[in-house]
């Protein structure tokens, strides 16, 4: 038998906005959509039957015919082999209007609220439950051989009350390829190069190095979230870069401020990395990754000035109160924790996580077996 669906009121999950589906899970191959417009047919797939389900609240993400059908089969086929485990996202079944080609992807609603009006609030152990969430997505996505390359505050649902997250929007995410990770930068020249008038002429690029192919490297994730080994090009992208985001999202809930970097070209955002790690570690990293950069005319500290700079933005911070509407009433200075030995692990783990060589940054599962979480502070969970 056919059961009707209706879809209202949906949105671009990407954009952090969820929407209701009004009915159940009951599993069936067809469902009549309504998106307030025109009625669409939506062929409904199932890999596996979700179950009943009690709450009639889902999350809708709508892609629209003009994405790349590759690049929903990949999210798509990513969202079920990742199976809802480890604070990833579940995906319940996938839709297609066979009349219109918009997709859907439908998944369990989860109640959040937004980063912004948390960041600044948030407790030590409640620090300490929202980035172990995280890493513990990113290990099983790493297991499985993904890259989600858009790891931010906006696609990592957390819940204060429960202390709960959910990894979401695999709409970047690939699997990792590793002849393309681990493929050599350096570039080859041609004996013609050195012979001849190619040495001897005016400056110039010969005509022999103008016909080779352009590097192509991905530069996907989001401003102010990008590793340094995508903002320099590097074909070494691999779950790596995940954690570094994720070390980003840290940096946000400890030092109390987000965004963290304003928004910037690639050499601007390096630069200012490298005003955070410091110009030697920034010089090394590039090294390893076979890539030169020269960064010495710039006035930027030889080493690290991460702790020292979280330990005093946090120390001098403040908190916006809001009214239920969420709209800010008035500000109160947050309280000092910076002198207590659980920030100190938090600062340790900071600076592994924001390790800027991707070859001794922490991996995922790495970081779950540091000190930090040694001890969750929130003694009734």
């Amino acid at each position: 038998m056919e059961k009707k669906l209706i879809l209202s009121e949906y949105d671009d999950y990407r954009d952090g906005k969820q929407s209701r589906l009004v009915g159940n899970s009951e599993k069936n191959t067809r469902a009549t959509g309504n998106d307030g417009h025109c009625r669409n047919n939506w062929q409904r797939n199932l890999r596996d039957d979700p179950g009943e389900c009690e709450d009639d609240l889902f999350a809708v993400k709508i892609m629209l015919p003009i994405v790349n059908p590759k690049r929903i089969e990949t999210e798509t086929g990513i969202m079920y082999k990742a199976n809802g485990e480890s604070s990833v996202m579940p995906l319940l079944y996938d839709m297609l209007d066979t009349n219109t080609g918009t997709s859907a992807l439908v998944m369990p609603y989860f109640q959040h609220v937004d980063f912004s009006q948390y960041f600044d609030k948030l407790e030590l152990f409640e620090i300490q439950w929202y980035i172990h969430g995280l890493l513990k997505a990113l290990t099983h996505l790493n297991k499985l051989g993904i890259v989600h390359r858009d790891v931010k505050p906006a696609n990592y649902l957390f819940q204060r009350t429960t202390l709960q997250g959910q990894l979401t929007d695999f709409g970047l995410s690939e699997y990792l390829n590793k002849t393309d990770v681990y493929s050599t930068n350096k570039i080859s020249f041609d004996d013609k190069c050195f012979k001849g008038d190619c040495i001897n002429s005016a400056d110039s690029v010969c005509n022999f190095c103008i016909a080779k192919p352009a590097q192509r490297v991905s530069r996907s994730g989001s401003p102010g979230f990008r590793a340094p080994e995508i903002l320099i090009k590097s074909h070494r992208q691999d779950g790596m870069i995940d954690v570094w985001a994720a070390g980003i999202c840290l940096l946000s809930t400890l030092a109390r401020r987000y965004p963290f970097f304003p928004r910037a070209d690639d050499f601007d955002a390096l630069i200012q990395i490298g005003a955070l790690v410091g110009s030697e570690s920034l010089t090394r990293a590039c090294k390893a990754l076979n890539k030169n950069i020269s960064i010495s005319f710039l006035k930027m500290p030889e080493e690290s000035q991460l702790k020292d700079s979280v330990r005093a933005l946090r120390a001098n911070s403040w908190k916006t109160e809001t009214d239920e509407d969420g709209k800010p009433v008035f500000t109160t200075p947050c309280e000092d924790d910076t002198a207590t030995p659980e920030f100190e692990k938090a600062l340790d783990l900071l600076s592994h996580l924001l390790d800027a060589n991707p070859l001794t940054r922490f991996s995922a599962s790495e970081t779950l077996e540091h000190d930090f979480f040694k001890y969750f502070l929130a003694p009734h969970l």
